[in-house]
C-alpha cells in the first residue's frame, strides 16, 4: 500500500499551518500532509445552523479535492473532536486517529468532574470577551499552571472571534452524540494524547475513550499542557510515534 496522506485538524488556536509547523516540520517530506482549520475558527461568522456535520463535510471535501480515499487523521483540541465525528461518519475514510486532548467525546458516560467543566465553560462565554478568553484559557490548564501563561492583549483582534467559535462549538457538541458501535467495529488504531498539566478533565476523557474502544491507546505527555501540547513541544517525539502507528496500520 502506498503511503497515505495526513490530515491535521486544529482548533480554536493559529492557523493549522502555523499550529502545526513543528510536528509538519518534524514528519519530513514522507507523505503528503495536509493542515485544516475548524470553519467555526477560521471560516469567517459561523454559519445559520452550524454544527459538527458542518465540520466533518469539510473534512470529506478537503479529501475529496486531494482524491484520497482514505488519510490519518490527527485532531487538535476542536478538531479532534471533528476527527472523532469524523471517524464515525465516514469509517471506512479513516486509516488511523489520532486525539490530542479532546473537546468532546459525547456525553454517554461523562463523569462528574467533565459535567462541571462543561458548565464553567459555558459560563465563561458568557463573559466579555476578553474575559471570556481568559476564562477560556484558564480552564484549559492546571490552577498552578494558569498563573504563569503570558498575558494576552486585551485589544488583541482575533479575541471575539475565537469567543464566538467557542460558544457555537459548544451548542454543536451539546446537539451531537458518538457513534460507539461504529467505532467499536472499525478496524483502525487510535492514539489519544494528553499533557500532563492540561485539566484534567482531558485525560478523563482519553481514558473514557480508551474503556469504550479497547484497540485504543493514552500517551501521557509530561510537563506540557493544552496550550503548549505536544505536537508544539514535543514535535520530534510525537511524530516518531505518529510515524510508527502508521507505518503498522499501512
Amino acid at each position: 500500500m502506498s503511503k497515505l496522506p495526513v490530515f491535521l485538524i486544529g482548533g480554536a488556536g493559529p492557523v493549522a499551518p502555523r499550529e502545526f509547523a513543528a510536528l509538519i516540520a518534524a514528519l519530513g517530506p514522507v507523505r503528503q500532509v495536509v493542515p485544516l482549520d475548524m470553519l467555526v475558527f477560521h471560516g469567517g461568522p459561523p454559519e445559520p445552523g452550524f454544527s459538527l456535520d458542518t465540520e466533518t463535510n469539510a473534512l470529506l471535501r478537503s479529501m475529496d479535492e486531494i482524491g484520497a480515499d482514505g488519510a490519518h487523521i490527527v485532531g487538535y483540541s476542536g478538531g479532534a473532536a471533528v476527527a472523532l465525528a469524523f471517524a464515525c461518519d465516514h469509517p471506512g475514510r479513516v486509516a488511523s486517529l489520532t486525539l490530542e486532548e479532546p473537546a468532546w467525546i459525547g456525553s454517554d458516560g461523562a463523569t462528574v468532574l467533565e459535567e462541571r467543566f462543561w458548565g464553567d465553560l459555558t459560563a465563561a462565554m458568557e463573559l466579555q470577551p476578553y474575559e471570556a478568553l481568559l476564562g477560556f484559557r484558564d480552564l484549559m490548564v492546571q490552577p498552578q499552571v494558569s498563573a504563569s501563561l503570558p498575558a494576552v492583549a486585551a485589544d488583541a483582534p482575533w479575541i471575539r472571534s475565537l469567543v464566538e467559535g467557542v460558544r457555537v462549538s459548544i451548542g454543536a457538541f451539546a446537539g451531537a452524540e458518538v457513534d460507539w458501535a461504529t467505532l467499536q467495529r472499525s478496524p483502525f488504531p487510535i492514539y489519544a494524547v494528553v499533557g500532563s498539566l492540561s485539566n484534567p478533565v482531558f485525560e478523563l476523557r482519553s481514558r473514557r475513550l480508551a474503556e469504550r474502544l479497547p484497540r485504543a491507546t493514552v500517551e501521557v505527555f509530561e510537563g506540557l499542557h493544552h496550550v503548549v501540547p505536544p505536537h508544539r513541544a514535543a514535535a520530534e517525539e510525537l511524530a516518531a510515534r505518529l510515524q510508527a502507528m502508521w507505518a503498522q496500520a499501512e
